[in-house]
């Protein structure tokens, strides 16, 4: 990604701000600008200098990210997790990746999540009518049909504003996560004078966000894929990040291991028999 201190700021305009990093190692940069700033931005091929886009005419605030390979691999991992698990439910589902919510027609402001899609029949039938349809009547629909789920990767300074501005989108439901580096700990080496530093696993979490309730309300189980709980993504993540390989069958044999008896292991199987199968 080029370096926005020397190139964003040139291209677009900003003045030259130092960086934060989230918890990840994705470098992002916060603007503090005025509306007529952010229209100027919206109109800019942004996605050449950001893998990630929020601008916020409301707050008068723009951010601009640069995700990093460790950011980037997590965001696959649950995006597969996501598919996987509505396939086996048996649920239809568009995934949007990481598409702007706008504010409105006439710009684009608005904010990007890493992973973002419409579930249930309902909305992915009428996002697909609205594809085919006219460029103008595609944006109506999606402007005034919100994501069902967003997903966003690592922590950054700024979260308690993404989530608000989720929430004002019409998002039902905002899934956020997160490594935590293990503890360090030390470990006497047999020798008086000498120790060594151990580090234990990283620790993958998980926290779903139900955004249309008061408050930011924290459920343990999804409202968009019934049944999914927090620590099932996060069970599955962990194997996810500990395969060998990179094959379909593999995911899934993670997830029949997750899930072990309950009620989604049978569509599992039924999927990875399809697959051996058709291979």
């Amino acid at each position: 990604m080029i370096p926005a201190a020397s190139t964003t700021e040139m291209e677009t305009g900003l003045a030259a701000v130092d960086p934060s990093y989230n918890s990840l190692g994705s470098k992002y940069w916060v603007y503090r600008v005025d509306e007529e700033m952010i229209l100027k931005l919206a109109d800019l091929p942004l996605e050449k200098v950001s893998s990630r886009v929020y601008l916020d005419c409301k707050r008068r605030m723009a951010m601009l990210m640069s995700i990093s390979s460790g950011h980037g691999h997590l965001a696959e991992d649950i995006n597969m997790f996501v598919q996987l698990v509505s396939s086996a439910l048996n649920i239809r589902y568009v995934p949007l990746r990481s598409a702007r919510l706008r504010d409105g027609e006439k710009n684009l402001t608005g904010i990007e999540a890493d992973n973002t899609y419409y579930i249930g029949t309902e909305k992915t039938s009428g996002y697909e009518q609205a594809c085919r349809a006219s460029d103008s009547l595609y944006i109506d629909w999606m402007i005034d049909n919100p994501p069902d789920l967003v997903i966003d990767v690592g922590v950054t300074s700024i979260d308690d504003i993404i989530i608000e501005r989720y929430r004002e989108s019409g998002v039902t439901e905002l899934w956020r996560v997160n490594i935590t580096p293990g503890l360090e700990d030390r470990e006497s080496t047999g020798l008086d004078v000498e120790t060594r530093v151990v580090r234990t696993g990283n620790t993958i979490s998980v926290v779903f966000f139900s955004l249309q309730d008061p408050g930011q309300h924290i459920i343990t189980t999804s409202n968009v894929l019934p049944g999914i709980r927090s620590n099932d993504a996060e069970t599955a993540l962990t194997g996810f990040r500990n395969r060998t390989g990179t094959s379909l069958v593999e995911y899934i044999e993670i997830l029949i291991a997750t899930f072990n008896a309950r009620y989604m292991t049978r569509s599992l199987k039924l999927l990875l028999g399809h697959i051996r199968i058709t291979r």
